[in-house]
């Protein structure tokens, strides 16, 4: 089975599954992270951020499970997918110490070895 890529592009990673959106859905209500956007925008774009290599202010992360994580220092955005689709995607207001939480969590690695 192919694995994810903890530092390259993941071009393969689909949009988030209906059960994500769901469960996310409260990242578009007025105020919050999201706001003003449609869910089809927010699936989209948490997508596109999933796909995106490490590099610049995008630090990132292959876990145990087979998931990938990335955190975009600079926007704040944190994003969790799997070979399924994207599990997670916000702004947590911890922002870095809510991925270096994670990063143990998920007894991540930084390397495709």
């Amino acid at each position: 089975m192919k694995k994810l890529s903890a530092t390259g592009s993941n071009p393969s990673i689909p949009e988030m599954t209906a059960k994500a959106q769901k469960r996310h859905g409260k990242h578009l209500r007025p105020g919050k992270s999201f706001s003003g956007m449609t869910m089809s925008e927010y699936a989209r774009k948490g997508r596109d951020f999933a796909r995106k290599p490490v590099g610049g202010s995008i630090i990132g992360y292959r876990g145990k499970d087979g998931c990938i994580v990335r955190f975009d220092m600079v926007t704040g955005e944190w994003v969790k997918a799997y070979m399924t689709g994207v599990a997670s995607y916000m702004k947590p207001s911890a922002g870095k110490e809510y991925y270096e939480k994670w990063l143990e969590l998920d007894e991540g690695v930084s390397n495709d070895e």
